[in-house]
């Protein structure tokens, strides 16, 4: 794990605004993690879906506390 800095959306503010507070949607990277999950997001619509799964997944991971 390193540090992070940027509060990335999983699902893009464009796409769905309603989802921008959402913790379920939000996900805490670090600037090189956030640059490399937008050239994800960039490679095409199953390379963006198979990211967004991960990446909810590993959010519904980290609230073990609820």
């Amino acid at each position: 794990m390193i540090p992070g800095s940027i509060v990335h959306h999983i699902e893009p503010l464009q796409e769905n605004p309603a989802e921008k507070l959402n913790t379920e949607n939000l996900i805490l990277v670090s600037p090189k993690t956030h640059r490399m999950i937008h050239d994800r997001y960039a490679m095409g619509r199953n390379e963006k879906t198979a990211m967004q799964d991960a990446l909810k997944k590993a959010v519904h991971r980290s609230h073990f506390w609820e």
